[in-house]
């Protein structure tokens, strides 16, 4: 019974997924073109301890805590959103 109701509940929330012409299209995401992107410059991204927040919501409020308590533990913090 639950992989029918994930299954219903699936087919209507594919973000994955997206209208052209009319027509329902199925995209693909991949990260190769990113990983060449950072191997060329030498992966800066792995100098860095980084916490990283996604949803659809409450990600402003949820950045701005953990800012507040990795800073008030003493480490050096930057928040974009």
């Amino acid at each position: 019974m639950l992989d029918k109701a994930f299954s219903l509940f699936e087919r209507r929330t594919n973000l994955e997924s997206s209208m052209t012409n009319g027509r329902l299209v199925k995209r693909e995401y991949r990260l190769n073109r990113m990983i060449a992107l950072c191997e060329a410059f030498g992966n800066p991204q792995q100098g860095y301890e980084i916490i990283h927040v996604a949803g659809s919501k409450g990600k402003g409020s949820t950045a701005a805590y953990i800012a507040a308590l990795m800073n008030i533990a003493g480490h050096r913090v930057g928040v974009y959103t």
